[in-house]
C-alpha cells in the first residue's frame, strides 16, 4: 500500500456519488417509483427545468423518506419547504438513467412508464424569465438551491468540467503522456489557430486516435471537452509548446483554416 496521498481513480458517476455523499438506498427508492423515475428521465430529455421536476415530485420524495427532516409543509401561507438533498438525489438518478444498459449501475426506464407518463416529456419547456417569475410567484415550493432553475444539458456540461479537473488530477500520467507527444500538441494548438466549432472538432477526431488509446475511461465528449480545456490553454499562453510543429504536422494547421 502506497504511504502517499493519491487522488481516486473514479468515473463520472462515482465521482459526484462521493463528492455529494447520496445514499445508494435512496437512489433504489426513488428507481422503484415509477413517477419519479418518469419525471427525472424527462428532464434528461427534454428541456424541463430541475424545479418543475422537483414541483412535480417534491411530496413523492417526502414519501420515500429520503431526509430525516423531509420536505416541511406550507403554514399560514407559506410555501412548502424540501431540502437541498433532494436535488441532489434527482440529479445522481439522471446521470444514472444516462448510463449504458449494461452498466450495473443503470436505472433503465421502461416505454409502459414513459407512455404511462407522457406527459412529462410532452411538457411546454419554460424561458428562464418565466422560469424565475413562476418560482418566486406561483411556485407552491421552495427550495435551497440554485440548480432549480436549470435544463439537464446546462448541468451535466457544468458537472462534466467539475468532473475533468478531478480526472486531470488523479490521471497526471496519462497526461504526461500525451503532452509529450508532439503530434497531439500540435493537434491541440492547431485547433485554436483558427478557432471554428467545426474546425476544432474535426482535429480533435484527428488526434483521437492518440488520446483514446491512452484515454480509456472517458466516452468521446468527454475527451473532446478535455482536449478542448488543453487547447485553451495552450491558446492563453499558460502551456508553453514546442517550435516547429507547424512545420512538422502542416495538416492540423491546413485543417484548422479549411471551410471544407
Amino acid at each position: 500500500m502506497s504511504s502517499c496521498v493519491a487522488y481516486e481513480e473514479v468515473d463520472f458517476v462515482d465521482y459526484f456519488a462521493r463528492a455529494t455523499n447520496v445514499s445508494e438506498v435512496h437512489l433504489a427508492r426513488i428507481a422503484e417509483e415509477p413517477k419519479c423515475l418518469a419525471v427525472i428521465d424527462a428532464v434528461v430529455k427534454t428541456p424541463m427545468r430541475l424545479g418543475i421536476a422537483l414541483w412535480h415530485v417534491g411530496d413523492e420524495l417526502d414519501r420515500l423518506e429520503l431526509s430525516q427532516s423531509g420536505g416541511s409543509p406550507g403554514l399560514n401561507g407559506r410555501k412548502r419547504q424540501y431540502p437541498f438533498g433532494y436535488i441532489r438525489l434527482m440529479k445522481q438518478v439522471a446521470r444514472r438513467i444516462e448510463l449504458e444498459v449494461e452498466d450495473p449501475r443503470s436505472f433503465s426506464v421502461r416505454p409502459e412508464i414513459r407512455h404511462r407518463f407522457r406527459e412529462f416529456y410532452e411538457f411546454s419547456p419554460m424561458s428562464e424569465l418565466d422560469f424565475q417569475v413562476w418560482l418566486n410567484r406561483d411556485a407552491p415550493f421552495e427550495c435551497p438551491d440554485r440548480d432549480l432553475e436549470e435544463i439537464w444539458s446546462t448541468l451535466k456540461r457544468r458537472d462534466v468540467h467539475e468532473y475533468l479537473w478531478h480526472w486531470q488530477i488523479a490521471h497526471t500520467n496519462v497526461l504526461e503522456y500525451l503532452l509529450n507527444d508532439r503530434r497531439f500538441i500540435a493537434g491541440l494548438e492547431a485547433s485554436y489557430a483558427h478557432k471554428s466549432g467545426f474546425s476544432s472538432d474535426r482535429i480533435y477526431g484527428m488526434i483521437d486516435e492518440i488520446g483514446a488509446s491512452r484515454i480509456r475511461d472517458l466516452n468521446t465528449t468527454f475527451r473532446f471537452m478535455l482536449y478542448g480545456r488543453l487547447a485553451e490553454r495552450i491558446a492563453m499562453g499558460l502551456m508553453r509548446v514546442p517550435t516547429g510543429l507547424r512545420v512538422e504536422f502542416p495538416e492540423y494547421y491546413d485543417a484548422s483554416n479549411s471551410d471544407v
